[in-house]
């Protein structure tokens, strides 16, 4: 077959309809196998460069999902485009115009797995991200910088999944191929969901597993993580104790010269983030490392911290009246506000002296409004909250000072009823 221009990607449906994508003619044109007609037939763009909704700009790669709805790689735009059958106009589904966590940097090739799940190569980044029901993650390469480690790529340009979910790489100036093996098949969080049953219930009755009498031990804020290791701070020592699941005394204790608050949070690989108190900033603790650096500033301390999967910190300011986040993957310093005004209030768009915070998997925020006497839902996106337990639900719904929040893996909401 002849086609006028040549085609940056191919793609070949399994119906035998073959698509074609026209970098430089700025369109996605398609072709039947089976049929003897020779003439090609545009799917999207309009062959000259343009960022509306029925143009592209230098499309890379393309993907046609089983109810033929395109998806491409519209990179000159620095976004994905979804054009459903038979419609001239896209739909941006990855991209700025989405918002900051969504953007991308020359994206050249995308994937779709068994639930729809988008896999990007966001070459300008160097990464891999996925977009889904779950949101936006990077996978691979999330540094973004190249070809210094195995971790890491140099400027990828298409990728591809074999049956076992394993992911081929190609690095366009590393002339190689890398794979990158898939090490677990199942949604990770960076706090504990344990399942539980309706009529779970717990000893009356609590057992100490430390104190002073074990360690010189003052605690002022502790974390578990998700392979049951426990965390300590230590406010009056100015030291992290750190218990191995099953331990009496604690495995590792790391010095420091700051004052700690109780905005403490472990990520997966053991990365220790923790708020110094009224230094303004929050400091990180390498696993591997015996000291730590500044990673992040902030006006105010943090009194609750928490680490979405997406690699988002949030930060719950008591004194600010409001929660902040900021993406530590990205280079820009600045924080964006989630929840509250910024001055105490009890309506639903704001707050007074919030504590502890959690973000599930859908990016909404539970917030212990804890001058309100209430926890406050943020969905994602929304600056006004629903109250799910407090007074003004009802005196059996009513709350005096919660401090912290829990969620199981059925969204039951745990609370620390503090007062």
């Amino acid at each position: 077959m002849y086609i006028n221009r040549g085609c940056t990607s191919l793609f070949i449906h399994v119906d035998n309809t073959l698509y074609c994508s026209i970098r430089d003619g700025h369109q996605i044109v398609k072709i039947s196998l089976d049929s003897k007609d020779s003439t090609w037939s545009n799917v999207a763009g309009m062959g000259c460069a343009g960022s509306t909704e029925d143009m592209l700009d230098q499309p890379f790669g393309i993907y046609v999902n089983d109810n033929y709805d395109l998806y491409v790689a519209d990179t000159g735009n620095d976004r994905i485009q979804l054009f459903h059958h038979g419609e001239s106009k896209g739909i941006t589904v990855a991209g700025r115009t989405l918002g900051e966590r969504f953007a991308l940097d020359k994206p050249s090739s995308i994937m779709l797995d068994a639930d729809n799940n988008l896999f990007i190569v966001d070459s300008g980044n160097q990464r891999i991200v996925r977009v889904g029901a779950n949101g936006f993650r990077c996978l691979i390469g999330c540094s973004k910088t190249s070809c210094r480690e195995p971790n890491q790529l140099c400027h990828p340009l298409t990728a591809a999944f074999d049956s076992y979910g394993n992911i081929f790489i190609t690095n366009q100036y590393m002339n190689g191929i890398q794979k990158f093996v898939l090490s677990k098949d199942s949604c990770t969080s960076f706090v504990n969901k344990p399942k539980l049953s309706e009529c779970a219930s717990w000893y009356s009755s609590g057992i100490i597993v430390a104190n002073s009498s074990t360690t010189d031990l003052s605690p002022f804020t502790s974390f578990i993580s998700i392979n049951n290791t426990l965390y300590v701070a230590d406010q009056t020592t100015k030291t992290i104790h750190i218990w191995l699941e099953k331990s009496e005394n604690p495995t590792k204790t790391i010095c420091s010269s700051y004052n700690f608050s109780t905005g403490f949070f472990v990520t997966l690989t053991g990365d220790i983030y923790i708020d110094n108190g009224n230094s303004s900033h929050i400091s990180k603790w390498s696993l591997d490392k015996t000291s730590t650096n500044t990673t992040l500033y902030i006006n105010r301390g943090c009194i609750s911290l928490f680490i979405h999967v997406d690699n988002t910190l949030y930060c719950s300011i008591r004194d600010g009246h409001q929660v902040v986040k900021i993406s530590l993957d990205s280079n820009d310093s600045t924080w964006s506000n989630v929840a509250g005004m910024g001055c105490a209030g009890s309506t639903e768009d704001m707050l007074d002296q919030p504590f502890g915070i959690y973000v599930n998997d859908n990016y909404n925020l539970y917030v212990a409004d804890t001058g309100n006497d209430r926890i406050q839902l943020f969905h994602h996106g929304e600056s006004k909250g629903i109250t799910v337990a407090g007074r003004t639900l009802g005196e059996r719904f009513a709350l005096d000072k919660p401090t912290s929040i829990m969620l199981d893996a059925d969204n039951n909401l745990f609370i620390v009823d503090s007062g």
